[in-house]
């Protein structure tokens, strides 16, 4: 894996270390970040963030963490492909974040059998994971907050704001639901109805769980970004393709 990759954007992409990031701002993403909602919504997605929960928690409930931990411990040994899963489902829900990574973006490998973009992929799908089963202990979150939370900052960078998060949510939920097969869809619903009748004091489902840890994880990285000024600049690589993609259409 190349150091940019290690060294880089997590979530969405990572920059070249000689990319100037002059190039003005333009919105890719306002479109889509509603689609991906709204492809959440239709296909039994995550009914967490904004939409659903009206207050985030600032730490996991102890038997959240135990889900978490139990259910990743299942599919841990397959996590390339579930990464992978992820990645290709946001490049569905947003084909216009294709140019935004690097790796994808100067290789003439398809996404599906891209190697750098599998790597990449299971780095940011491990990470994401590991960290999340720790963060019913305080100080877990706390720790790793200043991490996230300049992640965050650098993906204004990358051509990232907080307008994808619904992309980048869609595409994590859609891995985990392949990844753990009817168990997730039955489990999910029957769950669902217990949480309609408790309302918020209900936290226990397979589904809930993993929303909640990825609502904390957005809620470290939107700080970031607003840190930032909350701007997003698209790399110049990526805005020279973008502009032939519209000049085409």
């Amino acid at each position: 894996m190349d150091s940019d990759e290690n060294s880089g954007g997590l979530f969405f992409g990572h920059v070249d270390a000689d990319e100037d990031f002059s190039g003005p701002p333009i919105p890719i993403a306002a479109t889509a970040a509603a689609t991906g909602a709204a492809n959440g919504a239709a296909t039994g997605g995550p009914s967490c963030g904004a939409a659903g929960v009206a207050k985030r928690q600032e730490v996991l409930l102890p038997e959240q963490a135990t889900l978490i931990r139990e259910s990743y411990a299942r599919i841990e040994q397959d996590r390339k492909q579930h990464a992978l899963i992820m990645y290709l489902t946001i490049f569905d829900i947003c084909p216009e974040a294709k140019p935004l990574f690097s790796m994808v973006r100067d290789s003439k490998e398809p996404a599906p059998v891209n190697p750098r973009l599998e790597a990449h992929a299971s780095l940011a799908f491990t990470m994401m994971c590991e960290a999340f089963s720790k963060w019913d202990d305080p100080d877990q979150v706390a720790k790793a907050t200043p991490f996230f939370k300049a992640l965050g900052g650098r993906h204004l960078n990358y051509g990232i704001d907080g307008e994808d998060f619904p992309i980048f949510r869609t595409g994590f939920m859609k891995a985990l639901q392949r990844a753990f097969g009817e168990e997730w869809i039955f489990r999910t619903g029957f769950m669902k109805a217990l949480q309609r009748a408790f309302g918020e004091e209900w936290f226990g489902d397979l589904e809930g769980a993993w929303c909640a840890a990825f609502d904390i994880l957005e809620s470290m990285a939107s700080s970031g970004m607003a840190e930032k000024g909350g701007k997003k600049v698209i790399p110049p690589a990526a805005l020279e393709i973008l502009e032939k993609q519209q000049q085409q259409l």
